[in-house]
């Protein structure tokens, strides 16, 4: 079976303490042709390759659910991976651990960790975010401007078809999320934290010509171009006074290519769409039904009216003082997401 290349940027993934160019095929099966790339050379270093008793060896460690999920993954075939690379393959079964590669051929041994890589690679996209780093936005005059809009669409709501208190977005936990991540372990999320804790000393040398940055809030937008069917409605954020060399898009896309780089990023993204979430419909529960919903078919609303009124609404400003990797569905003591890291960027104070 011939194998076609996904045209998109290689895909970066840390695995077992090194990050590796991973190239994304269409299908995760095997392939009769050893195909080379152009990242192989590279590689081929990475996984320091050995040669034992005349054979070609090379090994690396993956979380468990890395194994148990590749199983599932359409077309995927470990045996005919090992037959079509001639490689021998050691395969743990649902426990962490080392999975093992030998061949008398060392391009495809780098050939049958190639398709691992994918699969791995395919995995980690497919998998629910559980992870993200994002910018807080909690100042307490940004909170009370947010709950008066709340009581005033609420108030409105026999004139927004769809609206209901449920889709409102905590006023604890409103945030700009830079990134999501799908990270499976204790050693993934040690990595993110690590990058984390390195990205400071870039945002310290952007303080140092910028001072302490402000964010204005300000003005409502909905994630798609029909008003009439909004699923996720948000607020707009700009650094206040800011140039074209330090402005807040600048700042969130090389955090988030910071985070490609390392290899934890599912994918990369050209341009983060910055926001702070309002309204997202995902969070939709009428009374007496479970908080959470494993399938049911999500309610627009009609955020026609919302927009005509409240183009311009001025939530305030905040602090741009810390960065948070946090897990998305726990909370903390605050009532802010469950912080696995913190990166205080200035003193805590309001303004």
């Amino acid at each position: 079976m011939s194998r076609k290349l996904l045209n998109s940027r290689p895909i970066k993934m840390w695995i077992d303490g090194k990050v590796f160019n991973i190239r994304k095929f269409k299908n995760i099966s095997s392939s009769n042709k050893c195909i080379e790339g152009d990242n192989d050379e590279e590689n081929k270093k990475l996984l320091e390759i050995k040669e034992e008793n005349g054979r070609f060896c090379a090994s690396f460690r993956l979380p468990k659910l890395y194994f148990t999920k590749m199983e599932s993954l359409p077309q995927f075939d470990i045996s005919k991976i090992s037959e079509d690379t001639e490689t021998e393959i050691l395969y743990p079964s649902a426990e962490d651990g080392e999975i093992s590669f030998k061949s008398d051929n060392v391009q495809q041994l780098i050939q049958a960790i190639n398709h691992i890589h994918a699969a791995v690679a395919e995995v980690r996209e497919r998998n629910m975010a559980m992870q993200f780093v994002c910018i807080p936005c909690l100042n307490k005059n940004v909170q009370t401007n947010f709950e008066n809009l709340k009581q005033e669409l609420l108030e409105m709501e026999s004139e927004i078809l769809g609206m209901h208190e449920s889709i409102f977005m905590c006023p604890k936990k409103l945030h700009v999320t830079i990134d999501v991540y799908s990270l499976m372990d204790d050693r993934e999320q040690a990595e993110a934290i690590k990058a984390l804790n390195d990205y400071k000393t870039e945002m310290e040398k952007v303080l140092e010509k910028t001072g302490p940055i402000k964010l204005g809030i300000r003005g409502l937008s909905c994630m798609n171009n029909n008003a009439r069917k909004v699923d996720v409605l948000y607020a707009n954020v700009k650094m206040m006074n800011e140039t074209e060399e330090h402005n807040l898009q600048n700042i969130v896309n090389d955090i988030s290519k910071h985070f490609f780089d390392r290899g934890l990023a599912r994918k990369y993204q050209d341009n983060v769409k910055i926001h702070m979430t309002v309204i997202n419909t995902k969070y939709r529960r009428q009374n007496g039904t479970p908080k959470r919903k494993l399938r049911y078919k999500r309610q627009s609303i009609d955020a026609t009216k919302i927009l005509e009124k409240y183009k311009n609404y001025d939530f305030g400003h905040c602090n741009f003082d810390s960065l948070h990797l946090s897990h998305i569905t726990l909370k903390g003591e605050d009532g802010f997401y469950k912080p696995i890291a913190i990166v205080n960027l200035e003193p805590n104070k309001e303004i």
